[in-house]
């Protein structure tokens, strides 16, 4: 019913600020419910990628801490739970229907003082992940800074821990 379907509510607050119109939205993004959505990521290192976010690499601890490391230096330490969220897409007859996008909901520290939002939908974020290892794989939850500035390029894991090794001898 909604294969091939555009979104036509404003969605750029669904990612960390990828304006996303006319995404599409297969019936296999609509159907992933917020428990996979947490099963794909709880207890794993999980690294996305994408022209605008470049990389960003986060451990997701199962007890609800969420470790970010973003493309600069700083490493982000905030919660995270899976949720959903309501949005209005657009099918093939032109019809407009309210849906329920998995996502993740995260709680940041915000550069400027007090938290900011997260929140990514599967539709996008799923789309994004290029690698998923399960656990800490860069003792992100032992850190307080990030171990080093990764840069706007994309960097395996394999990359990513021989640089560490590199920048922390």
């Amino acid at each position: 019913m909604f294969r091939f379907a555009r979104f036509a509510a404003v969605l750029a607050a669904l990612t960390l600020a990828t304006p996303v119109m006319a995404q599409f939205v297969t019936d296999e993004d609509l159907a992933v419910t917020p428990a996979q959505f947490k099963a794909a990521v709880s207890g794993r290192t999980v690294r996305t990628y994408s022209q605008e976010l470049v990389n960003r690499v986060e451990y997701f601890d199962p007890g609800g801490k969420v470790y970010v490391w973003p493309a600069r230096a700083n490493l982000l330490i905030g919660t995270w739970k899976p949720c959903s969220q309501d949005l209005v897409a657009v099918d093939a007859s032109g019809q407009e229907k309210p849906v329920k996008i998995a996502s993740i909901c995260r709680v940041l520290p915000n550069p400027d003082g007090g938290t900011q939002t997260w929140n990514s939908t599967w539709v996008i974020y799923g789309k994004q992940i290029v690698e998923r290892a399960e656990g800490d794989i860069f003792s992100l939850s032992q850190r307080t800074e990030a171990p080093y500035g990764m840069g706007k390029r994309s960097v395996d894991f394999e990359g990513l821990q021989a640089n560490i090794r590199k920048y922390t001898r």
